[in-house]
């Protein structure tokens, strides 16, 4: 390889001579004719042998694109992106948008299974002030997704997950009062090209009735167990798919780890996450992680059923909650309507209020009941969107069920842990949704 630049070199020199013979040749004189000839002879010589190097650089560049696909080294496609029809990710809405500048590759490399590229985290910080890992295949320092698994029609390449790219695997928490992240969570039947989208495969009996739907082989299905324990975690111990203990050095300074297991782990659902928010204490639980230890030489071990400690716990040294606000029920009480309206060619249950307290990301909501009579639930749900003081806030549900529903509106801050969330009463409501009217004729 080292004899490309010589090689160029060459070629340059004798592109310097051909435009001084070219010049010589068009400025003759009638004394200088009689060696035209020898000159000609000699200039196709000169051409001839740059020819011959011209073949010699394209055989070596061959040679080497040969030794690269050798050596594992897979070629760059296009980036992934969201599958059509999905929402487009804003930053007032749900997880927000990436905060530009804040994505960065991990030094964590988890090997797969079958071998290949290894596995890796990209962290980010998005608009609603949520920490998000999101893990992938690394190639170049890139985290994205392979061609297989019927991913971009296995065209074999490597496809990176753009900075902005909606987080369809991975765990997004609270960040705590400090911008640091602590979360826990867990995936399952994840096709080990790295990514749900751009055609990949379903997970094995996550789909029936649709003919069309492909189904990822057994040994293409992974459990990813991932997670930030904070900036004094140091290591965990986990089992492997050989049955034995393993140590994970922990990505600092955020304590970052990532188990990558062949198949479903321990009963996870097929194509499911399940994450804590932000908290002092993420459970890393359903896993087969069996010990934490930490930079004071403590450690907590752990069980599938979570912290196996006296009192289920493991405070984790470096969590700085956010300062609990200071607020009454006097402070967000506002009335709560309910009305039906047609949106889009159905009917909608719209629940709305005005918002006395302002929502400025994702560590507070609005959160919404709904109690169908005769029912033991009819779906609840946060509002997922910031909301301006004084703004009318609302929460559609599309399609009712005739019946008499009944709800209330609270105000709800996310604390550092269950026991610290601050949950206030806004108003309740009721609504009665007659049976359709049937059309005549």
């Amino acid at each position: 390889m080292s004899l490309i630049p010589e090689l160029e070199r060459e070629l340059e020199a004798m592109a310097e001579r051909r435009r001084a013979a070219t010049a010589t040749a068009t400025t003759a004189t009638p004394a200088t004719a009689a060696t035209a000839a020898p000159r000609r002879r000699l200039s196709r010589r000169r051409l001839s042998r740059r020819r011959l190097v011209l073949a010699l650089v394209a055989a070596l560049l061959l040679a080497a694109t040969a030794a690269l696909a050798a050596g594992g080294v897979i070629p760059i496609g296009p980036p992934t992106h969201d599958s059509p029809g999905s929402l487009k990710p804003k930053p007032n809405t749900f997880s927000g948008t990436v905060v530009p500048g804040t994505a960065k590759v991990l030094a964590l490399r988890v090997p797969d299974p079958d071998g290949g590229p290894p596995w890796g985290v990209r962290m980010s910080v998005t608009t609603r002030s949520l920490g998000c890992l999101h893990p992938g295949r690394v190639v170049g320092g890139q985290v994205g997704a392979l061609g297989q698994d019927d991913v971009f029609g296995n065209d074999g390449r490597f496809h990176p997950f753009p900075a902005d790219h909606q987080l369809m695997i991975g765990a997004c928490a609270q960040l705590d009062a400090n911008r640091r992240l602590f979360t826990a969570s867990i995936q399952g039947g994840l096709p080990a090209a790295g990514t749900t989208e751009n055609g990949a495969c379903s997970p094995a009996g996550t789909v029936t009735g649709d003919p069309t739907v492909r189904f990822c082989p057994d040994a293409d299905e992974r459990t990813l167990a991932i997670g930030a324990l904070g900036p004094n975690a140091r290591t965990i111990t986990y089992i492997g798919d050989d049955g034995a203990p393993h140590v994970q050095q922990l990505a600092r300074p955020y304590g970052v780890y990532l188990i990558v297991r062949r198949g479903l782990v321990y009963g996870v659902g097929a194509g499911t996450t399940a994450s804590l928010y932000g908290t002092p204490n993420p459970n890393p639980y359903n896993t087969t992680i069996t010990k934490v230890t930490f930079a004071d030489g403590t450690s907590c071990p752990v069980t599938r059923e979570g912290w196996a400690t006296p009192d289920h716990q493991c405070p984790q040294l470096g969590f700085t909650p956010h300062p609990r606000p200071s607020l009454t029920t006097a402070d967000v009480r506002s009335p709560v309507h309910a009305r039906l309206e047609h949106r889009d060619g159905q009917r909608v249950m719209v629940i709305h209020w005005r918002a006395r307290v302002a929502i400025p990301d994702a560590t507070t909501a609005y959160y919404v009941t709904r109690r169908r009579r005769g029912s033991r639930g009819w779906g609840s749900g946060p509002t997922q969107r910031n909301i301006r003081k004084g703004e009318i806030a609302e929460k559609v549900w599309y399609s009712p069920i005739p019946g008499t529903y009944r709800g209330r509106v609270t105000y709800m801050w996310f604390g550092p842990a269950p026991e610290a969330q601050r949950e206030l009463v806004v108003g309740s409501y009721t609504l009665k949704v007659p049976p359709p009217r049937r059309k005549h004729g």
